[in-house]
């Protein structure tokens, strides 16, 4: 029989050479071979961080060696028990659509689904929950709303948010609009020093963002541990990858916590194995405990783990919000001229004469050169200037963006710009001065970016919003417009489907939405949009949405190709 010592760094099993090759095999499947070490002297190691997702088949395969490593499995093994006893009742809360939350406070200001979803959290013995209700319904005032329900009943004293930069804002005005003065809230912004201030700060409430739970994941675990703390991460596709630095920060805090909820309206944006690890962080790995990682039908596994264990929620803006206005989508073909066109053939014909020239093998070494070259293609589509300093004529995507705007702003209506090139983004703004612009990317903090928002919401002589979906992709609510123009595609399908839900969200006044892309002819532009609405049906697929888009991109797409 092998045995298991668990301590603070590593787990160990010991015992028969034939048996713990066994075990090596079944553990491949949990976590990475990599990670797994055979020493004939010390037995099979592993690091402790994967005790989450292998308590169970080290229960079932080996003895505890000593107390502690008894206590740590059996206390692992409750935990589990509670939590699958805690999601047949979410079940049951989901099935009835038990919206009221017994509080008198929310009772009046949670919407219905709202409730159930609020419901769901604050189910005793929850290890954990995803909330991937659709972008604009709601998400962040439903966990204002969970926490204070748990601190109130004593299940939870203090609350980490994690998310973008740009919605810290967004979470300060919802404390101080639905329940003022009642937390301590800190927000975690600024340079390191006033981050670090914050951080030492006593409050009910930290507000961070990604990079500062990479930067402080010590303290913020700290932090967690010194009470009984829930962590809410927000837009969670942004630690989708286990490997990036964040997203392994931010799984160190969560074991420091006590109920993990991960918020995001585009969980898949890419891959149906994206949803892994805002699984992990949300449960400490109960749901994926025992998925495969390897094998062909990824997706099936993924559906059954869910299926058995997940503990998520998703609903539709046209299952929850029927109000909403219906959306249309219309390409705008572009034709290139004069230098503009001389300079993509160009690009075009030498890219298309070095590709014919290499082979399979040298072309995987070279991705990252064959990726700027299709860039150059990407930004001289958008504006040559971007690649080619001596271009002075207008963009043909920049005439055409001079009749749309034109021709809104005259019906008095107000309008987003997306451009992918921050560059571009600045032409743009010049361009439009004399409407009265606002612009957001990279560059722009996060309080200028609320500052932005609120100037466009509210000053009627602000009439475009310039920005990079990157920066303003997510969260935000500009839906004092309703109509979105697309000059160039993030490679990002995330952003890309959150950028859509911006003017698509409780509030919107007008009968419709639309979306407008701009997409040159005889260009490799509509391949971006077909790759993008290809990734956006493949998380339909995998969430069982469904689509009742009046017109929708797949439709705009292929009518242009029957062109």
């Amino acid at each position: 029989m092998l045995t298991t010592n668990v301590d603070e760094q590593k787990i160990i099993v010991t015992g028969n050479t034939a048996e713990l090759l066994r075990l090596k095999a079944q553990l491949t499947a949990l976590i990475p071979s990599e990670e797994i070490i055979i020493n004939r002297a010390k037995g099979l190691m592993f690091p402790r961080k994967y005790l989450s997702v292998t308590s169970s088949l080290l229960a079932d395969n080996s003895t505890p060696i000593n107390t502690q490593s008894k206590t740590v499995l059996e206390d692992r093994k409750a935990l589990i028990k509670k939590h699958l006893g805690a999601r047949t009742n979410i079940l049951k809360i989901i099935e009835n659509a038990q919206s009221l939350v017994n509080d008198s406070h929310w009772d009046n200001i949670l919407m219905p689904y709202q409730g159930v979803a609020v419901n769901c959290i604050i189910e005793p013995d929850l290890l954990g929950i995803c909330i991937f209700d659709e972008q604009g319904t709601g998400k962040t005032l439903t966990a204002v709303a969970a926490y204070d329900i748990l601190f109130k009943r004593g299940f939870c004293e203090k609350l980490i948010v994690v998310s973008p930069l740009s919605l810290l804002g967004v979470w300060e005005k919802e404390f101080k609009d639905f329940i003022p003065g009642q937390y301590s809230t800190v927000k975690v912004e600024g340079n390191q020093k006033n981050k670090f201030d914050a951080l030492n700060k006593a409050a009910d409430v930290y507000l961070i963002n990604y990079e500062s739970v990479s930067n402080f994941q010590t303290f913020i675990s700290s932090l967690a541990k010194s009470a009984k703390t829930l962590l809410v991460v927000d837009e969670s596709f942004l630690v989708k990858n286990p490997d990036a630095k964040r997203s392994q920060s931010l799984e160190e805090v969560r074991k420091e916590c006590s109920l993990g909820v991960v918020l995001c309206g585009t969980p898949a944006p890419n891959n149906p194995t994206d949803i892994i690890h805002q699984f992990n962080i949300a449960d400490g790995g109960m749901t994926f405990s025992n998925y495969q990682h390897s094998g062909k039908d990824q997706r099936a596994n993924i559906e059954q783990a869910l299926a058995n264990k997940g503990v998520f929620l998703r609903r539709l803006k046209s299952d929850v919000l029927s109000e909403l206005p219906d959306k249309n989508y219309k390409i705008e073909q572009v034709t290139l001229t004069g230098r503009q066109l001389q300079l993509y053939q160009n690009a075009r014909n030498e890219l298309y004469i070095a590709l014919k020239n290499i082979d399979n093998s040298d072309f995987k070494r070279h991705l990252t050169w064959y990726f700027q070259r299709r860039s150059a293609l990407l930004q001289i589509c958008v504006n040559p200037s971007l690649i080619d300093p001596l271009f002075t004529e207008t963009p043909a995507k920049h005439a055409v963006l001079d009749g749309l705007i034109k021709k809104i702003v005259n019906q008095g209506k107000k309008v987003i710009v997306w451009s992918t090139f921050t560059a571009d983004l600045l032409c743009i703004e010049k361009r439009y001065t004399k409407y009265g612009v606002v612009r957001v990317d990279g560059s722009v903090s996060g309080h200028d970016r609320s500052k932005c928002v609120e100037r466009f919401q509210n000053e009627p002589d602000i009439r475009i919003f310039v920005a990079n979906p990157a920066a303003a992709g997510a969260g935000l609510t500009l839906h004092a417009a309703d109509t979105c123009i697309y000059l160039s595609y993030s490679n990002q399908a995330a952003h890309y489907m959150q950028s859509l839900d911006r003017i698509h969200r409780k509030g919107q006044l007008s009968d419709s939405v639309e979306y407008i892309f701009l997409v040159c002819d005889d260009t490799i532009e509509i391949n971006e949009l077909k790759r993008l609405q290809n990734k956006e049906s493949a998380q339909r697929d995998l969430l069982g949405d469904a689509d009742d888009t009046q017109f929708t991109l797949q439709q705009a797409i292929e009518e242009v190709e029957q062109l």
